[in-house]
């Protein structure tokens, strides 16, 4: 749930909503150490995977 807000914020603030760039930017910088693959990503954003599992 963390790496998901640590994502959404930059992503609306300064990519226009585009999660795909702002993780992009985040791995190539070295923000987030280990990223969500991009379906899992989805998942957890639109609520298809329970995180407390």
């Amino acid at each position: 749930m963390q790496k998901l807000l640590q994502l959404l914020a930059p992503a609306a603030m300064f990519f226009g909503g585009n999660h795909s760039k702002a993780c992009s930017y985040m791995t190539d910088h070295k923000l987030v150490t280990k990223m969500l693959e991009k379906s899992r990503f989805n998942q957890r954003l639109h609520g298809g995977f329970n995180v407390n599992q």
